[in-house]
């Protein structure tokens, strides 16, 4: 199975977009070109409770996302960074083991911490 971005439009996903969760400090790592994304600060710090003592996430609300759909308004013309997504499911062989890993993904819980 070809490695595609297009999974997130084939499962109706949007995990990594609402919110869009970035590793704390990666907004200062990217300067200017961290403003010109059509993020929004959600002033809030989410930490996964898996990775409870290693991991903080910034929180942001992305423009782009359309509540209704749970998908990209403009998929075609989305940014790298979320065409960079880690998403497992990516990685996957077949639609099923795409489906597993999507629910897996959706279900992770987060500490949410106000900034």
């Amino acid at each position: 199975m070809e490695k595609s971005g297009e999974i997130c439009k084939k499962h109706g996903c949007g995990n990594c977009c609402n919110p869009v969760r970035v590793r704390k400090g990666f907004k200062s790592h990217l300067g200017d070109e961290f403003e010109k994304l059509p993020f929004k600060d959600l002033e809030e710090v989410h930490i996964p409770i898996d990775e409870i003592e290693t991991t903080e996430l910034e929180a942001y609300s992305c423009d782009n996302y359309n509540k209704e759909s749970g998908l990209c308004r403009d998929y075609k013309n989305r940014p790298q960074i979320c065409r960079n997504s880690a998403c497992r499911a990516l990685d996957a062989q077949t639609d099923e083991e795409q489906q597993n890993l999507i629910r897996e993904e959706q279900s992770q819980d987060f500490l949410v911490c106000k900034k």
